[in-house]
């Protein structure tokens, strides 16, 4: 066999070489698709968030109603971006967490902490939600250290907690 005919040879498509570019391709879109952060710090009457897409820098915090919030996330997975969201565990229920993974999203209850590493002594729901936005940002690209999550609870073991206290 000469060099020419070998060379032809090597060249011939293998028939597993069109599932190969079909997985390829496949893989592609999925590592393509766009990725949204949303940390929220939930209160009764308003959520203040704080968006991040893909690995850019976190947008400033918003105060946005419940029913915007929703519809925020809705619009995002509409357009068939990957959404991660989080907030801390607090007095207002695991009901907006069942909302958002309802809906597809991925969603993190996490144990409350306090945000402010640095001691500044300023306490506020824009400096919470921008933390808990990069924070988001390590766990989802996978440092399982960034904050800690909470087991949600069912519905039942919910009414349950509420009806003893």
């Amino acid at each position: 066999m000469t060099w020419a005919d070998r060379r032809r040879e090597l060249r011939q498509p293998v028939g597993c070489m069109t599932n190969i570019i079909e997985v390829r391709v496949e893989r592609a879109a999925v590592e393509t698709a766009v990725i949204i952060k949303l940390a929220m710090d939930v209160h009764a009457g308003q959520i203040t968030s704080c968006r991040q897409v893909d690995g850019r820098l976190p947008q400033p915090p918003q105060r946005l109603s419940w029913q915007r919030t929703i519809e925020l996330v809705e619009e995002h997975l509409a357009r068939g971006e990957r959404v991660f969201t989080c907030y801390e565990a607090g007095p207002c229920g695991y009901g907006l967490h069942r909302q958002l993974v309802a809906l597809g999203a991925i969603n993190y209850v996490v144990a409350p902490q306090c945000w402010d590493e640095r001691r500044r002594g300023v306490k506020t729901d824009q400096r919470d939600a921008r933390e808990l936005c990069q924070r988001l940002d390590r766990y989802v690209r996978g440092n399982t250290d960034a904050f800690t999550v909470v087991r949600v609870p069912s519905v039942e073991e919910e009414s349950r907690r509420a009806l003893c206290c």
